[in-house]
């Protein structure tokens, strides 16, 4: 099957996507993994359960898609209005503390002054919470909520410290996959269940092959048509769906730096040190920002209350 990149990149509303649009990501690496049509149907039927889309989020969320590096003043305004309700102004608030010094060696003096995929990402990691907890029961989320805590607050430290990629990016890592489990979950809490236990044997290492044989689709694949249905775009995307199937280091920049970020969260998580490997120097915390940079993860990986230090009150 041939494509053409530009067909899809161009795509970016999720309603007039077709799957090949989802199959460009798969025939486009190489994977060792394939992701069929049938899979796409089935990730797409999970959409239906983030809706109704929060209409003033989704606003903001293009908003910030159309944006480059610094955002306009519109966008600006539209994300001031938005995080105003305490359901964002509080978690934003911990996330400027608790990143602080990280933030200042950038210079950023207000959140605003960040990337437009910086804000999205931060704004969709509190949309992303919250949803988790709608999905699911208490006592169902304490099994997942500490792991995905870590991972968020890991992967903004180094969103923030990596000139090669973005909170956004950062926040499609490590939670997208947790936000899909909880979909599953509210679908199915026995499926939910069965994997949860799988997973907390291995270390929270997912398998693809595992998620297509019981969900008919991977967690990434649920996650995507999720985001873009929120207003992402397929450009911000592309190499997400792609870079945990294949067991090696992708080639691909798009694909790369999601799999750097999985890579440094986990040895940080079960090492307590950086990953044993050759590192680009985009994808490594400056010399001078190396010391600060340590002590947040020191902070983050020593925290025992199994709470995210930013996006819940701790």
């Amino acid at each position: 099957m041939k494509h053409n990149a530009s067909q899809y990149l161009d795509c970016k509303n999720f309603k007039t996507l077709s799957t090949d649009f989802f199959l460009f990501f798969a025939y486009t690496f190489g994977m060792s993994i394939s992701l069929s049509d049938e899979s796409w149907e089935e990730a797409e039927k999970f959409v239906t359960l983030i809706e109704p889309l929060p209409k003033s989020l989704v606003t903001v969320f293009k908003l910030l898609s159309s944006e480059s590096d610094s955002i306009s003043d519109i966008s600006r305004a539209s994300f001031n209005r938005l995080v105003i309700s305490p359901v964002f102004a509080e978690p934003i608030e911990s996330f400027s503390k608790l990143y602080l010094d990280l933030l200042n060696f950038q210079r950023i003096k207000q959140i605003t002054e960040l990337s437009a995929n910086d804000l999205f990402g931060i704004l969709l990691a509190i949309y992303i919470y919250g949803k988790m907890k709608t999905c699911l029961k208490p006592e169902d989320l304490a099994y997942i909520q500490p792991r995905f805590s870590t991972e968020v607050d890991i992967a903004c430290a180094l969103s923030l410290c990596f000139s090669g990629c973005t909170i956004l990016d950062g926040i499609f890592v490590s939670a997208g996959k947790f936000f899909a489990l909880s979909l599953v979950g509210e679908k199915d809490i026995k499926l939910y269940t069965e994997y949860r236990r799988f997973l907390r044997t291995r270390n929270f290492v997912f398998d693809k092959e595992y998620e297509l044989e019981k969900f008919g689709c991977t967690l990434e694949q649920i996650a995507s048509a999720c985001f873009l249905s929120l207003g992402a775009t397929s450009k911000q995307l592309e190499g997400y769906v792609n870079w945990c199937l294949s067991p090696s280091a992708p080639i691909e920049k798009s694909a790369y730096k999601f799999w750097i970020i999985n890579k440094w969260i986990n040895s940080l998580i079960l090492q307590k040190s950086p990953p044993d490997m050759e590192h680009k120097v985009e994808f490594y915390p400056p010399t001078e920002l190396q010391s600060v940079f340590f002590e947040v993860i020191e902070k983050i990986l020593s925290n025992q209350t199994g709470l995210s230090l930013w996006l819940e009150k701790n």
